[in-house]
C-alpha cells in the first residue's frame, strides 16, 4: 500500500502486547495442566519394595503409600501417613513404622508364606490392599524336601 509505511520496528511495537498476552496465557495454561494432571493425586497405591522376600532372617521390605496422578505416574514426594493392619500372615513379619508413619519396614521372621495387609490413610476413604510374598531360599527348600523322603 502506498499510503502506509510499515517498518519492522513499528510492526513489533504493534504486536508486542498481543504476543505478551499470548505468552502469559500459554504459561497459565501449562501451569494449570501440570497442576491438575501431574501434581494432583487421583488415587493412592501401596508400594512394597522389594515385592518378594526370602524367609531368611534379616530380610526387609519397605511399604509406602504413594499418590498416583492422572497420567498414571507416581507423584514426587507424595508419600502420606498411613496405618497398616495385617489380615493374613501375622507371624510372618514384624512391622516397624517411621516417626511420621509414612514408611513402614516389614522384617521377615523366618517362615515362608503370604502376608496380606490393609493400608488406611486419611487421604483416601477406602482401605488399600497390599500383599508381600515370603519364599524359602532354594537351599533351605531342597534340604526340607530331602528330609521328608
Amino acid at each position: 500500500m502506498p499510503g502506509q509505511d510499515i517498518t519492522r520496528t513499528s510492526l513489533w511495537r504493534t504486536l508486542r502486547p498481543t504476543l505478551l498476552l499470548a505468552l502469559v496465557l500459554l504459561c497459565v495454561a501449562a501451569g494449570m495442566f501440570i497442576w491438575t494432571s501431574v501434581l494432583t493425586s487421583v488415587r493412592y497405591d501401596a508400594e512394597i519394595t522389594p515385592p518378594e522376600l526370602y524367609a531368611a532372617g534379616g530380610e526387609e521390605a519397605v511399604l509406602r503409600l504413594q499418590g498416583i496422578n492422572r497420567l498414571g505416574g507416581v507423584i514426587p514426594n507424595s508419600a502420606v501417613p498411613c496405618r497398616v493392619q495385617i489380615t493374613e500372615g501375622h507371624g510372618l513379619v514384624t512391622l516397624r513404622a517411621d516417626a511420621d508413619s509414612v514408611q513402614w519396614t516389614l522384617r521377615a521372621t523366618g517362615e515362608a508364606g503370604t502376608v496380606s495387609m490393609r493400608v488406611f490413610s486419611r487421604a483416601w476413604p477406602l482401605p488399600i490392599f497390599a500383599y508381600l510374598r515370603i519364599t524359602a531360599p532354594m537351599a533351605h527348600a531342597s534340604r526340607i524336601a530331602r528330609s521328608r523322603r
